[in-house]
């Protein structure tokens, strides 16, 4: 069975996003996965300021702070899940701060994992989508992680907006019909 790492980026506890990561998580329980879910914006996680004293994880980040716990579970995850609201066509910052401060374990991680994305905006146009969708594509190539696909909820700007859809049912079964292991092919 999968370590999971879920990763959420929204400062509403009861959010649109957070619902969407209950979802998934529930989904992936009643398959036997392993989960650990971090929201970001209930962390302490200092801003990266590019110092270079990590090396890109040959020595360890400046910065003592939350990301002490992220590391550790980042590193035995099989599978990391992204979950964050649209804010002006990208992640929230706080998502965008713990993701930055991933170069701290770069040497670490690379490799051998997998990545899902689930976002949600209050716009119905799918383009929204673009900027976070072509972030997404280059952080798995970066990282040579395998893609396990995106939900992007479109027009769904609040709770009660989930609620006419098919969101939280695809997010469950994402995370109900995970594999047992990540098959990673060279």
């Amino acid at each position: 069975m999968l370590n999971i790492m879920v990763l959420t980026g929204s400062p509403h506890k009861r959010g649109t996003t957070a619902q969407l990561a209950d979802s998934f998580c529930r989904g992936a329980a009643e398959a036997g996965h392993t989960i650990e879910r971090f929201d970001a914006a209930q962390l302490q996680v200092h801003r990266c300021t590019g110092c270079g004293k990590c090396s890109g994880g040959k020595e360890l980040c400046i910065f003592q702070d939350d990301m002490e716990k992220i590391y550790s579970g980042l590193k035995k995850a099989d599978l990391i899940v992204f979950v964050t609201p649209l804010y002006y066509h990208t992640m929230t910052a706080y998502l965008k701060t713990v993701i930055d401060r991933f170069y701290a374990v770069n040497s670490r991680i690379k490799g051998g994992k997998g990545a899902l994305l689930i976002a949600a905006a209050a716009a119905s146009e799918s383009w929204n989508f673009d900027a976070l969708k072509a972030w997404f594509q280059t952080e798995l190539r970066y990282l040579s992680w395998k893609n396990f696909g995106m939900i992007c909820a479109e027009g769904c700007a609040v709770p009660a907006d989930l609620k006419q859809t098919s969101y939280p049912e695809q997010a469950w079964e994402k995370g109900h019909m995970l594999p047992e292991s990540i098959e990673i092919s060279s």
